[in-house]
């Protein structure tokens, strides 16, 4: 467990900064520009969204000795046509040797809003 936490607290910052590299290229609307963050994985297939990034805030990132994988959660606030709208993104990350920037992105990024509609 401390081995974890010692990984976590290293490696943090990293993963942090990979992911908001790869975030604007996600929101682009351009599959090519998805290329160097994805894993050859499931991946491999996601489907680039399209929007203005207006704010990136790290909520939560774990790491999972078994599988390896950074989990991720940012809540954005992107511009879509003349709305803005506030969205909590979660995706997978993992270490990788041989990808442009040291980390792939391993699993589908998954929307959902971010502000509590119950209220």
């Amino acid at each position: 467990k401390q081995k974890n936490t010692q990984l976590i607290i290293s490696t943090k910052n990293q993963v942090d900064v990979f992911s908001r590299y790869f975030l604007p290229s996600y929101y682009s609307g351009k599959k090519e520009k998805l290329v160097d963050f994805l894993s050859s994985g499931d991946a491999k297939f996601t489907a680039p969204k399209e929007g203005i990034l207006q704010s990136v805030i790290l909520e939560k990132l774990s790491y999972d000795s078994e599988s390896q994988k950074y989990t991720v959660s940012y809540i954005l606030s992107v511009k879509r046509e003349d709305k803005s709208s506030s969205i909590r993104l979660t995706f997978d990350v993992k270490s990788s040797d041989s990808s442009k920037y040291g980390f792939v992105v391993e699993t589908e990024p998954r929307e959902s809003d971010y502000l509590n509609t119950k209220n």
